[in-house]
C-alpha cells in the first residue's frame, strides 16, 4: 500500500481554523496475488490483499491516531511537521 498524505491549514481551504487531511491510498496490483509466494512465512495462509474489505477499519484507527497526535502537538505548542519541512 502506498499512502499519500498532506495536512493543510484549514484556513487556506475552508476559511476557518483547524486542519484538513488529504489522504490517498493507492491499491497496487500485487493485492490480487502475491508475486513472491516463496518469500512468505510457511505458516502464513492469507495474503494482505485478502483483507482488503477490512482496510477501512484500519484506516479509521490510523486517522484517529493522526488526529490525537495533531491535537496533542497543537495543545503543547509543538510543530506538526519536522524541522526540515519548515525551512
Amino acid at each position: 500500500m502506498i499512502y499519500l498524505m498532506r495536512v493543510v491549514d484549514a484556513r487556506l481551504v475552508l476559511g476557518k481554523p483547524g486542519s484538513v487531511v488529504m489522504w490517498t491510498n493507492c491499491r497496487h496490483p500485487f493485492y490480487d496475488r502475491n508475486p513472491y509466494p516463496e518469500s512468505a512465512p510457511a505458516d502464513r495462509t492469507e495474503w494482505v490483499g485478502d483483507l482488503w474489505d477490512m482496510f477501512s477499519a484500519g484506516h479509521q484507527i490510523e486517522l484517529d491516531n493522526l488526529t490525537a497526535i495533531a491535537e496533542y502537538r497543537h495543545r503543547n505548542g509543538l510543530p506538526l511537521t519536522p524541522e526540515w519541512m519548515r525551512s
